[in-house]
């Protein structure tokens, strides 16, 4: 079994940004071997209910129809529980976002090893947090930690 990675929206949608600022093609090229893992087992993708309604509202076309295709070749998909609501909350009062609030929440109830995203205000508070087993990180520290 392969380590568990939770990427969130931002992440998620990093390989469609614009490559000619150096942090983002270094982040894509992260994503994408991510992935690669994942095609080949030695990573597993846990997504969510929340990441499907927020890649839902993705305007149509080929950002869409990427995120979608990866949701549904996830490992793990965490639904929307009292217990990840409940959570969410807790980490909402402590500072993040609402929506990071839910996705780190689906995360941590799904134990998963790695919750990963490209914001940096989202990486600070988090680290503040108790994710339990979760660790909170970048898409570079994760390629670093995994060797990939």
């Amino acid at each position: 079994m392969g380590h568990s990675v939770y990427l969130d929206c931002c992440a998620l949608q990093r390989i469609f940004d614009d490559h000619s600022q150096p942090r983002i093609a270094v982040e894509s090229e992260a994503v994408l071997r991510i992935l690669k893992e994942a095609e080949s087992g030695s990573v597993e993708l846990i997504t969510s209910e929340v990441l499907s309604l927020e890649v839902s509202d993705i305007p149509e076309g080929e950002r869409k129809s990427s995120c979608q295709r990866i949701i549904r070749k996830s490992h793990q998909y965490v639904e929307l529980t009292p217990k990840v609501v409940e959570l969410a909350k807790q980490y909402e009062s402590a500072g993040l976002k609402a929506m990071d609030s839910v996705h780190l929440a689906c995360a941590v109830v799904a134990r998963t090893e790695f919750f990963c995203t490209c914001d940096d205000r989202l990486l600070d508070r988090a680290a503040k947090l108790n994710t339990e087993l979760t660790r909170v990180c970048s898409l570079l520290e994760l390629v670093k930690e995994l060797e990939l």
